[in-house]
């Protein structure tokens, strides 16, 4: 391909480009002008967001104009003006004025001679929309515009003297904007700069903006567009990161080589990131490494979210007994790097709560019971009362999705399978995700194995050596109900903790006070991927309900029949949003007005410090 098909492949780009974006920028001033023409109350919030659309799209616009050819020499501004164009929209015929005009015209754009295109007439059905658009705008829809437009200004003006509480008089006396201020928004929305007409950069991005000077219509603009705005949530847990907008699921694993590039996710996992370190920011639920987190965040937001952090509310989880100092780094993350107008910190425990209610009735709905939280790194078992976490009753169990995981790897091993020793763990994952299941008696379900070999070992993983591509198969057998069964024999993994799972519920339920045990045991929460196992929540209610009714009828016993115990109803909740369980409470509970309520602003942060985020008050929807 020679230098003149390169460049003509690339003036077609560059027009398809230019084309797409200016329908983009064409639609959008269509619906804005017809929300002012049609609607008779417009939100003046929705009329900013469309400005700043449109801001976006011209910003977007003169970008594809600036960007430079595969030699980084001339931008595509230069290429423009040193080609050819001829229109869609015009006929061969010469137009007899146009001719004369241009005859013996000096060139003033590079070319030799007048082209014959700025010679010709529009066609037919151009020249009939032309004057039907001359017909339209004689006919005072443009001055119909203007005035609905002045009017939703007024609109905006009394919106904000109400919000900051000033009357009539002051503000006639005392005009909260100037033709300076004006002048500013107009040439901010045409020239793709938005609200605030400074640029920032991928280095400016973790900088503050300045607390003074900053006028009053956009200081209030910004503080008033917070609450039109949702909310971001991010649930960060050891294996996996949740995120919502488009419901954004990320494997919590960072890979760099210093200085230079960094991935998080899958990409730091894939093939041809093999070269690259990889670390996990958090272990255990708790973070281990500030500086990484702070990278990892900083992923989230701009490259899969791709929000602005200065615009929106964020709500973040703690795993139970998290330490004051950690919320204070991640507030001094938040409100000093990206600038978050407000933050949240939720207990994960109160947010698997809430999202438990949409699988209930709403007379049935209670801030009170006990949370079964397990995820990648770590288990707990975290009682709540009335929305408040009974801290010196939380139980920690060393077993979670992690350990299954390199148990199963263990039992592949043993059996010596060709399966690639680089893989095992994403094989052992694998099957872990796909075929296993909770038991209800181990004896007996290695019985029904051993008898009926041909019917219970007919399950097959397929995987691809990533190094040789050639395929491999693995039999699947005892793995299916040895993997999750840890969690009720955990001497198979860790010869020093010996409690099931259940024994754990049970003893964290009989250490908080007597009156709140049966509602305890009648809301048994599960939340976190590792609970997500066939028959996980059956196994356990029936565990615990047996030791309850041992403890009831030892009772009985011991006073010799004279005491009758009232029957302890166990119930062990389920849902569909239970791998996500967090995440989805947060969503709920950020998305109700209480929210900006109780949220921890910047302002109150830069007057009281980071210590404003060691007490975070509950929200009046959970009481």
């Amino acid at each position: 391909m020679d230098q003149q098909d390169i460049a003509n492949l690339r003036i077609r780009t560059l027009m398809e480009e230019i084309e797409g974006k200016l329908l983009q920028i064409r639609e959008t001033i269509h619906d804005l002008l017809m929300s002012l023409e049609l609607q008779e109350h417009v939100q003046w919030a929705d009329m900013v967001q469309k400005f700043c659309s449109l801001s976006g799209m011209f910003a977007s616009l003169q970008q594809i104009m600036r960007k430079p050819d595969h030699n980084n020499m001339d931008d595509n501004v230069k290429l423009m003006k040193m080609t050819q164009f001829v229109p869609k929209n015009v006929s061969l015929e010469l137009d007899a004025n146009l001719t004369n005009f241009t005859d013996g015209r000096l060139p003033n754009f590079g070319h030799n001679i007048v082209p014959i295109l700025l010679r010709t007439k529009l066609k037919p059905e151009v020249e009939e929309d032309e004057l039907n658009i001359e017909r339209e705008r004689s006919k005072g829809d443009i001055p119909k515009q203007i005035k609905t437009l002045n009017s939703h200004i007024d609109m905006l003006c009394g919106k904000l003297a109400d919000f900051t509480k000033l009357n009539v008089m002051d503000r006639l006396e005392a005009p909260s904007y100037s033709e300076e201020e004006t002048t500013r928004l107009v040439k901010a929305i045409c020239l793709g700069n938005g609200i605030n007409p400074k640029a920032h950069s991928r280095n400016s991005q973790h900088q503050t903006r300045s607390r003074g000077g900053s006028p009053f219509v956009f200081q209030h603009l910004r503080e008033l567009m917070h609450t039109n705005l949702p909310a971001v949530v991010i649930d960060c847990g050891t294996g996996y990161t949740k995120l919502v907008k488009d419901a954004n699921i990320l494997k919590n694993v960072g890979g760099k080589i210093p200085d230079l590039d960094f991935f998080i996710g899958d990409e730091a996992l894939s093939p041809s990131a093999a070269n690259y370190f990889v670390k996990y920011p958090i272990r255990h639920g708790i973070v281990d490494d500030w500086d990484l987190m702070e990278r990892f965040w900083e992923q989230c937001i701009f490259k899969y979210l791709r929000a602005e952090p200065e615009d929106h509310y964020f709500l973040l989880t703690e795993p139970p007994l998290n330490t004051p100092e950690n919320r204070e780094f991640t507030a001094e993350i938040m409100f000093e790097s990206f600038n978050v107008p407000g933050l949240y910190i939720a207990v994960q425990a109160l947010l698997a709560l809430a999202a438990s209610w949409h699988s209930q009735d709403k007379n049935q709905r209670s801030t009170t019971g006990l949370v079964v939280d397990s995820g990648d790194g770590v288990t707990h078992c975290i009682p709540v009362c009335e929305g408040y976490v009974i801290g010196s009753c939380i139980k920690h169990i060393p077993i979670a999705g992690r350990d299954i995981t390199y148990f199963l790897q263990q039992m592949l091993r043993d059996r010596e399978l060709n399966v690639p020793s680089e893989q095992s763990y994403e094989v052992a994952k694998a099957i872990k995700e796909q075929f296993c299941y909770v038991c209800p008696d181990i004896h007996k379900e290695f019985v029904k194995y051993d008898t009926e070999v041909e019917k219970w070992f007919n399950k097959v993983y397929n995987g691809e050596n990533s190094i040789t591509k050639k395929p491999f198969a693995v039999d699947v057998g005892y793995e299916r109900f040895m993997g999750p069964e840890i969690f009720f024999h955990p001497e198979f993994v860790n010869p020093d903790h010996k409690m099931s799972i259940s024994d754990v519920v049970d003893q964290a339920i009989q250490q908080c006070p007597i009156d709140v045990r049966r509602d305890l045991y009648e809301n048994i929460v599960l939340s976190g991927g590792s609970t997500m196992f066939k028959d996980f929540p059956r196994r356990l209610q029936r565990d615990i309900k047996r030791l309850s009714e041992q403890r009831l009828a030892q009772s009985e016993h011991l006073s010799g029949g004279k005491l009758k115990p009232k029957k302890i109803d166990v119930n062990v909740i389920s849902h569909k949003m239970q791998r996500y369980a967090v995440w989805f409470g947060g969503s709920m509970l950020s998305s109700t007005a209480e929210f900006y309520q109780v949220a921890h602003t910047k302002a109150e942060y830069m007057e009281k410090g980071a210590s404003c985020v060691r007490y975070n008050a509950i929200f009046g929807a959970l009481t």
